[in-house]
């Protein structure tokens, strides 16, 4: 998942830190308690701000030192994997949020293009997911990690990927699954 890479928020804040930092909406405020209306006010306005410095935290996560830094990881895995005899396979699962005016396709770009440069195979989920809406694929409705449904989706376009690629079609006749 987009994830995996880690939060930065401008350079300061990485990680969990970054979500309870940012899930901020139970402070305090008197006025909140008396009127309904300025209750919704913050509501909207937290929620506003909660967008705004996550959409930017995870494009910051995929830009300039931190990204180099993860990107030098993943070769060497793929490095690793290819002298051991294997093929990297890296499936990309979208963040489950608003799939159908989706924030982060150019952080899928990024990864496409890093991928293709390397010789690494890339299957982007993002095509797949976006046939539905975010809250569909939710394990839960406070819990935004994947459902059986988007497992299901993702299964079904890695192992058609898979089947269609020669070098893991091999892999999966000897399994026996085709």
């Amino acid at each position: 998942m987009l994830n995996d890479f880690g939060l930065i928020q401008r350079g300061r804040i990485v990680g969990s830190d970054f979500i309870d930092i940012n899930n901020g909406g139970n402070r305090y405020a008197p006025l909140r308690k008396l009127s309904a209306v300025y209750n919704y006010a913050a509501f909207v306005l937290e929620q506003h701000r909660l967008h705004t410095v996550t959409v930017q935290a995870y494009r910051d996560a995929f830009t300039g030192k931190n990204a180099d830094e993860k990107f030098k990881v993943l070769l060497s895995l793929h490095e690793q994997v290819d002298k051991d005899g294997g093929k990297l396979l890296i499936a990309l699962f979208p963040l489950l949020y608003d799939l159908k005016h989706y924030p982060f396709s150019e952080v899928h770009a990024t990864m496409s293009q890093f991928c293709k440069e390397h010789n690494i195979a890339f299957v982007d989920l993002l095509p797949a997911f976006s046939a539905y809406t975010a809250e569909d694929l939710w394990a839960h409705p406070t819990d935004h990690h994947p459902n059986e449904v988007a497992h299901g989706i993702a299964a079904d376009t890695l192992f058609r990927y898979m089947s269609e690629n020669p070098v893991f079609a091999r892999i999966i006749r000897k399994q026996g699954n085709i």
